[in-house]
């Protein structure tokens, strides 16, 4: 899992070819200049700064720390 796009304005460029990632690689609008720090912002939020993250088969994070609380 990763953070795609920088907010629903690129989200919607894109899909409509207005505007066009830097690479065809999931989470690239992270390099590009123009959206690096709205990048910078979600991966922090979103993905406690790491810039992806890896699911199990259980649909939750294999890192501990980013897994919910065990009952």
């Amino acid at each position: 899992m990763c953070v795609e796009y920088p907010g629903i304005d690129v989200y919607l460029a894109t899909h409509a070819k207005l505007v066009v990632p830097p690479k065809r690689v999931y989470g690239a609008y992270a390099d590009d200049p123009r959206y690096r720090e709205r990048m910078q912002h979600h991966i922090r939020e979103a993905l406690g700064g790491r810039r992806e993250i890896e699911l199990g088969e259980d649909g939750f994070p294999f890192d501990e720390a980013l897994a919910p609380p065990s009952d």
